[in-house]
C-alpha cells in the first residue's frame, strides 16, 4: 500500500532535488520518494530497509593488522615453509 505525501521545501533544497532528478533521468517527486524510503522504509516482512543494508556492508573490507592474522594464505605459506625447512 503506498500513500501521497504532501511537503514543502525551500526552494534551494528543491533546485538541488530538480538538478538531481535531472541527472537521473527521474522526476523530483519520484527522487524524494526514493530518499524518504531508503531513510525511514522497511521492507516486508519487518526487516531491515536497503538503507541500514547498505550502512552495515559498509563496515566489509581490509584491515592491515601489520602481522599475519590467519587470512594472508602467502604469510602463512612462507611462515610453514621456514618452520618445516628449519632444523629438527
Amino acid at each position: 500500500m503506498s500513500r501521497t505525501l504532501t511537503i514543502h521545501i525551500e526552494e534551494g533544497t528543491f533546485s538541488r532535488l530538480e538538478l538531481e532528478a535531472k541527472v537521473r533521468g527521474d522526476a523530483p517527486a519520484v527522487i524524494a520518494a526514493s530518499a524518504i524510503e531508503e531513510r525511514f522504509g522497511k521492507e516486508e516482512g519487518g526487516t531491515t530497509s536497503m538503507n541500514a543494508q547498505k550502512r552495515f556492508e559498509a563496515h566489509f573490507g581490509k584491515i592491515d593488522l601489520g602481522h599475519p592474522s590467519g587470512a594472508d594464505n602467502e604469510s602463512i605459506d612462507k611462515d610453514l615453509a621456514s618452520e618445516y625447512s628449519g632444523p629438527s
